[in-house]
């Protein structure tokens, strides 16, 4: 299974490889936007292939589908507060307690499954990608971040920080070019929702975690581990 992954990453990579080296000589002008997109949906799919090779059990499963109902309510319950989402809270204490996978999933479906909602556009291969790469480094970093609250936190700025720059790239692609300038100029506009990302990270960090942490707790006890 994990030679067909192997496989199967690696003709990802080389047909998106072969996109945009296409791209680029047919289109020009917009070779950046049309480069960026493709390798953000490859990645994507690589993401997700990873989830159904790898060996996890049928509670983890479960404990990821429901942090990313959590993720999903949460975010349609707050649908009135602009860009004040558990979104992120959710998807970094679903990596901490169930693993990078785990995690990368639930960022990636809260994307997928809250534009129900939201609606879809351009934008959801940008918000699967920067919200599953949260999720993935989260658990990368389980151990640290389960010892240190701060750490926690600071993590939940870094998340905010990152996910804001990572959609400005995608806010620049609408322009069917991207540049330097132009990228700088978008980063600079959006600082004041990237400040509303990191406090709402930080409040629904704060609130959250206490509750998930002696859910999943109970869960290892019952039964002898997640």
């Amino acid at each position: 299974m994990k030679k067909k992954y192997i496989l199967f990453s690696i003709c990802t990579v080389a047909v998106a490889a072969a996109i945009s080296l296409l791209g680029a000589m047919l289109f020009p002008d917009r070779a950046a936007a049309l480069i960026l997109t493709v390798w953000v949906c490859a990645l994507t799919c690589i993401g997700a292939v990873a989830f159904e090779v790898s060996r996890i059990s049928v509670l983890r499963i479960s404990l990821t589908a429901a942090m990313t109902a959590l993720s999903v309510v949460g975010r349609v319950v707050f649908y009135a507060v602009p860009f004040f989402k558990p979104v992120s809270a959710a998807v970094i204490l679903c990596g901490i307690w169930l693993g990078p996978v785990p995690g990368m999933v639930c960022g990636a479906l809260s994307a997928l499954l809250s534009g129900v909602f939201f609606g879809y556009g351009l934008w959801l291969p940008f918000q699967i990608l920067a919200w599953g790469v949260i999720g993935l480094i989260a658990g990368l970093l389980a151990k640290t971040l389960k010892k240190s609250r701060l750490l926690l936190c600071t993590y939940g700025i870094f998340a905010a920080v990152f996910f804001s720059a990572f959609m400005d790239v995608f806010t620049v692609l609408e322009f069917g070019r991207f540049s330097a300038e132009m990228y700088v100029a978008a980063v600079i506009a959006a600082l004041p929702v990237t400040v509303i990302y990191a406090a709402s990270n930080l409040i629904f960090l704060l609130v959250l975690t206490p509750t998930v942490g002696r859910r999943m707790r109970r869960v290892e006890a019952s039964f002898g581990g997640i």
